[in-house]
């Protein structure tokens, strides 16, 4: 092969690589890696927490993911209980030694590119608890009924109907 020939398969490599290394990295920053559970969850920390159905979290990898706790809606800004209910979810996440996100397999985003996942919290104490659970229990949200179907939403269902 003559030096030409040469160079110019030398430059074919390089964006190849380039090709591959770019990939790579924009898969990096939109799916959610480093960190599954052995349940298929992803390891997390938190950010910070929005509201009372919101927050920031940093997967193991440290990608950004904003997640939108799924079945339930706390209230919105402007409202006398927005304040109570974002401190609520805020405290559960922070005395959590352990938050685990699991997508919902039927919806993982919702219209505005926010993951929809079930959130669970490693207690100091050792329990496990689902947040949206207990933010339910609190009083601090209420049951988001257009979530009917989704992984655990029957468990919700039962609480808020007692």
């Amino acid at each position: 092969m003559s030096g030409r020939g040469k160079q110019g398969l030398a430059w074919l490599r390089l964006i190849l690589f380039g090709i591959l290394l770019l990939g790579g990295f924009l898969a990096s920053r939109v799916l959610p890696i480093g960190g599954p559970s052995a349940q298929g969850r992803i390891v997390v920390s938190l950010q910070k927490t929005v509201d009372g159905d919101t927050a920031w979290f940093t997967d193991q990898a440290g990608n950004e993911i904003k997640v939108r706790f799924i079945g339930i809606d706390a209230p919105e800004s402007g409202s006398a209980a927005f304040f109570a209910s974002g401190l609520a979810a805020a405290t559960l996440l922070e005395q959590a030694t352990r938050i685990e996100l699991e997508v919902e397999p039927s919806k993982p985003q919702d219209r505005h590119g926010r993951m929809l996942a079930w959130i669970w919290l490693t207690m100091p104490d050792g329990s496990t608890l689902l947040l949206q659970e207990e933010m339910l229990r609190s009083g601090h949200a209420e049951l988001y009924r257009d979530a009917r179907g989704s992984l655990h939403f029957s468990r919700l269902e039962r609480l808020s109907s007692r």
